[in-house]
């Protein structure tokens, strides 16, 4: 009997020296007390627990890693748009849920999606034909451009647009993704496949929690110049994630944005 322990999850991980975003499918219980974002999330720390009851007996229930999800005033939207800035690209993010957000795939017109190079490559074609006597057929000019029409749209990537939700963790969370179609071969005789081609990195926040170091003792002297509400909001900012300090960081993120047909 498959116990919660069991399920899977999917969370998002980077990889390409923190350039390039994918998304691995992982067991829940193998994720409590392993390595998430960038640093290692430890297990509940018996020297950090609230004293609040009520507050330990809800945490019990939450998740290991979203214990330390973003909390509601870490969400004030005009703090996040301040932090994100000029970097906020309506074209591939959405702060709320898009209104197309249930439409499977958003195909972009086939006049846009022809490759120019293609393009050039069937109007050098030499489209002289001849029949079994080796006599040259004659076809009309109709015919033939139907016939270049069907080697650009065979040889033709399409490429479909869905907004994805990647999670409370990144901000914004709605993400515009593009799919290559793999449904048919892209070549004649069939081969080869659609993939991504060219992309664009955008960025976007993500929230990152980081158990705090230990200080030194410059770092202490420094410490006794912070006022008692000072120490005060730290601290009680500290027990909010468990001991962790956690705060919005600002990274890449690569998005697909054309397709090419290879191998």
């Amino acid at each position: 009997m498959k116990t919660m322990l069991d399920l899977k999850v999917i969370i998002p991980v980077l990889m390409l020296s923190d350039i390039v975003l994918s998304f691995q499918t992982f067991k829940y219980g193998d994720l409590i007390g392993t390595d998430f974002f960038s640093n290692k999330i430890p297990r509940e720390d018996r020297r950090h627990r609230r004293k609040n009851k009520l507050n330990n007996a809800i945490n019990e229930e939450i998740p290991g890693f979203m214990r330390y999800a973003p909390k509601q005033q870490d969400l004030k939207l005009k703090r996040l748009i301040k932090k994100l800035g000029d970097d906020y690209n309506d074209k591939w993010m959405s702060i709320e849920r898009p209104i197309d957000a249930d439409q499977s795939e958003v195909s972009i017109s086939d006049t846009e999606i022809i490759d120019e190079k293609l393009m050039k490559d069937v109007e050098t074609l030499n489209m002289t034909l001849t029949d079994s006597d080796n006599a040259v057929a004659n076809i009309s000019d109709h015919t033939l451009e139907l016939f270049k029409r069907w080697l650009l749209l065979h040889g033709t990537c399409n490429i479909h647009f869905v907004w994805t939700d990647i999670g409370s963790m990144f901000w914004p969370r709605w993400i515009r993704k593009g799919i290559c179609s793999t449904e048919v071969s892209c070549s004649w005789p069939p081969g080869m496949s659609c993939l991504p081609t060219e992309g664009d990195v955008i960025r976007i926040l993500r929230w990152n929690c980081r158990r705090g170091k230990r200080k030194n003792r410059k770092g202490r002297r420094n410490k006794q110049k912070y006022s008692n509400a000072v120490k005060d909001l730290r601290k009680r900012r500290r027990d909010r994630y468990g001991g962790m300090r956690c705060k919005w960081l600002k990274i890449p993120y690569a998005v697909n944005s054309k397709c090419v047909c290879s191998c």
